[in-house]
């Protein structure tokens, strides 16, 4: 496990309730939009790939409903893509918008 990931994981179990396995899937859909978002600065998406980049906003926005929390989404992949904004307003980006997802 890598320095983002933990640091990413000790935020949300301080700061949420969510469960070792929502925090599990939202690095996996975490990483699936930050490679949509690499892709779409390279070229535009095919059809199917945005169709991909709304179910994969849309399982993360019910996710983070489930727990209490909101998402904001970034279009620019040099930072974070997905920011999780938990109710006590708790942020570790430089943006002050929320928690990052790490993607690596």
């Amino acid at each position: 496990m890598n320095k983002e990931r933990l640091e990413f994981g000790l935020a949300m179990g301080r700061h949420s309730t969510a469960t070792l396995h929502d925090l599990t899937r939202l690095l996996r859909y975490g990483a699936t939009y930050h490679r949509l978002q690499e892709t779409a600065c390279e070229r535009m998406l095919t059809d199917k790939e945005r169709k991909q980049e709304v179910r994969t906003e849309e399982a993360i926005e019910k996710l983070c409903a489930s727990f209490g929390a909101s998402v904001e989404f970034q279009g620019d992949p040099r930072g974070c893509t997905v920011k999780i904004q938990v109710s006590d307003g708790y942020t570790n980006d430089w943006g002050k918008t929320g928690i990052c997802v790490p993607t690596a």
